[in-house]
């Protein structure tokens, strides 16, 4: 029976994965590697309307801004190995010939969202404090035009 823990033992012992992995753990200390990941998974979540997956497809979108704030040194409170995994099953999610390639109909996307909602899930607490922090930053872009106008 296929199950969440079935398909991610098999991810991780798939050489895709292994491949993601190696890459993220050195990609975190580049910003370009990192930036250039994130346009081609909103690429990717775009073009293979994760809609369906709208629970997971909220949460990815958040993780990927979590490593663009990352990327630009905005936002550094998240630990090393939750950042690693994360990029990783992005990077897994960005190559299309992982455990069951993408082209295969109706299949394609099941691993990499099996991987990605792992992932999520496991990492849920450092996303949880990535959101309270991205809700006060954009509180305070939203008063401080209204301060600056009180002269």
């Amino acid at each position: 029976m296929l199950t969440p823990n079935v398909i991610h033992d098999t991810i991780k012992k798939n050489q895709v994965f292994q491949f993601a992995q190696r890459s993220a753990n050195k990609w975190i200390d580049s910003p370009a590697k990192l930036n250039q990941l994130i346009r081609a998974a909103s690429v990717k979540a775009v073009k293979k309307r994760l809609g369906p997956f709208k629970e997971i497809s909220v949460t990815f979108m958040s993780s990927l801004r979590l490593i663009q704030a990352y990327a630009g040194g905005q936002y550094q409170s998240i630990p090393k190995r939750s950042l690693i995994a994360l990029v990783t099953a992005v990077a897994y999610f960005v190559i299309p010939t992982d455990a069951i390639p993408d082209f295969v109909a109706g299949l394609g996307l099941l691993d990499d969202v099996a991987l990605l909602g792992w992932v999520l899930k496991s990492i849920k607490k450092d996303l949880d404090q990535f959101q309270l922090w991205e809700e006060k930053i954009n509180s305070v872009r939203e008063i401080s035009p209204l301060a600056a106008n009180k002269d």
